[in-house]
């Protein structure tokens, strides 16, 4: 009867409750060692006391079979892709892991069967790969009672927000905020991928759009979003994922980085569609990757915690920034200012750094996310770094004003993975693991309108040099392009 009526409603209604009262769900993926089991929870009293009893017993069983001369340490790393939420069979009101005699549990599926173990150093084991972990998403029905994201205590300014839906997608915003901003969202193109979209990255004159995703990248022509061609990696197994995190045009607009292989980048003619440059990076899992300039040099954040300056054609280093250390201080972010005069680096041990290119050392860190920092941008002017983290909030920090100043943005309910402002620094637009897409204000620091246009994590998101078009990567398969104004 709650479909039904559900079913019935008008595509833009009025929720007239405050937002912080509507019901949030934050899904977490079941996979086997060495991510810990996170079950479903409301993050209340109840599920965080049941998610500590599964710890417990994972533990033991840790313990036992550490005993018996079994594997190692199992340790909870949160996962990015996110599975199914309500199998078919269960009802739409039951929680899955629900008590045995409750009359609608249903068993949990049976573990996929082992995959064999491939030893790679720093890179196979790092926790950040098991983030990206191949997962079948479910795709719901975009009506779904769960699968719409709540409205969050940001959209504040009345007790009326708007809940409006589209062509798969569903848009929340607080109408006044509407009124004097217009802004405008829909959807322009939805293209299929054969895995997780965790990278998306637009040409410099807007003409073509690169996605990353498990052992490849994708070149496509935005005129019509035809697939010009594909390159694959052959350094690692097909059974063994190894997803592209970064894929970067250089501004002359002929080559394209990635890595699509264990331990080295790859750099193509965009045009002509071979291999220019190879570069190997031993040891080392490639997180980030931004070209200068003169499309000549090439930055690299590594998850040994240092950034390396490489000359594509030499391929030699030519700074490296940071001293080599373990896989808690990985580089995972890495933004340079427009006038090529700082670097910033965001990474797991929370702090975000400005470098001084020019001497060579750290400027300023910037203290105050309480989790890794996961995706950084400047703005156009660049006065201002954001930084999003899996602390679930976004810091606006004042290059000039010093370490502890900043300005957090709190609205979404999980890791804030991705972000980009637009071409003239009006909107700060982020993706989460909440599977949302949030268009804030970096002037004012509100949020202006929250989409949900994917079924699973927002992994990537780009936008377009010249037209008023944002990409975003999913793990739902999909790639999206998305018309905003103004």
């Amino acid at each position: 009867q709650q479909q039904a009526q559900q079913q019935q409603q008008p595509q833009q209604q009025h929720i007239q409750m405050h937002p912080q009262q509507i019901p949030m769900q934050a899904q977490y993926n079941m996979v086997a060692h060495p991510i810990a089991v996170q079950p479903n929870q409301n993050y209340g009293t109840q599920a965080m006391a049941y998610h500590h009893h599964i710890q417990q017993q994972q533990q033991a069983q840790q313990a036992q079979q550490t005993a018996g001369g079994g594997g190692g340490t199992a340790t909870a790393y949160p996962v990015i892709i996110q599975p199914h939420m309500h199998p078919p069979h269960i009802h739409p009101h039951a929680h899955p892991h629900a008590h045995p005699h409750h009359p609608h549990h249903q068993p949990p599926p049976p573990p996929p069967p082992p995959q064999p173990h491939i030893h790679h150093p720093n890179i196979m084991n790092h926790p950040l790969h098991h983030h990206l972990q191949h997962q079948q998403p479910h795709i719901q029905h975009p009506h779904h009672q769960n699968d719409i994201i709540p409205v969050n205590g940001t959209l504040n300014a009345s007790d009326t927000i708007v809940k409006e839906e589209g062509n798969e997608f569903v848009l929340f915003y607080d109408p006044k905020l509407k009124e004097k901003s217009n802004l405008e969202i829909s959807m322009h193109q939805s293209i299929e991928h054969d895995s997780p979209v965790s990278a998306v990255s637009f040409s410099p004159d807007g003409e073509i759009i690169a996605t990353g995703s498990n052992h490849r990248i994708d070149i496509l022509a935005t005129a019509k979003y035809d697939n010009i061609m594909s390159f694959e990696g052959k350094g690692i197994p097909r059974n063994r994922d190894w997803y592209v995190r970064s894929v970067a045009f250089s501004p002359n607009g002929k080559l394209v980085a990635a890595s699509i292989d264990p331990e080295k980048v790859t750099i193509w003619d965009v045009y002509m569609g071979n291999v220019e440059h190879s570069i190997d990076i031993p040891n080392c899992i490639v997180f980030s990757l931004v070209f200068t300039k003169d499309s000549k040099q090439l930055l690299i954040g590594l998850g040994n915690g240092t950034v390396q300056l490489v000359n594509c054609e030499e391929k030699e280093k030519v700074i490296v920034f940071g001293e080599p250390t373990d896989t808690k201080d990985a580089i995972t972010s890495i933004a340079l200012s427009m006038d090529e005069q700082y670097l910033a680096t965001g990474s797991m041990n929370c702090n975000v750094k400005l470098w001084d290119i020019e001497k060579q050392k750290v400027s300023t860190v910037f203290k105050g996310h309480e989790d890794s920092v996961y995706s950084i941008a400047f703005s156009p002017d660049g006065k201002t770094l954001a930084s999003g983290a899996f602390d679930k909030t976004i810091k606006l920090w004042d290059i000039h004003s010093g370490p502890n100043s900043y300005n957090a943005l709190e609205g979404h309910r999980d890791f804030v993975l991705t972000l980009s402002f637009t071409d003239k620094g009006k909107w700060l637009v982020s993706g989460s693991k909440d599977r949302s897409i949030h268009f804030w204000d970096p002037r004012g620091q509100m949020l202006h309108m929250m989409m949900q246009g994917h079924k699973n994590s927002v992994l990537s998101l780009a936008i377009h040099p010249t037209k008023k078009l944002l990409g975003t990567g999913s793990g739902d398969f999909r790639s999206r392009i998305w018309n905003y104004s103004p």
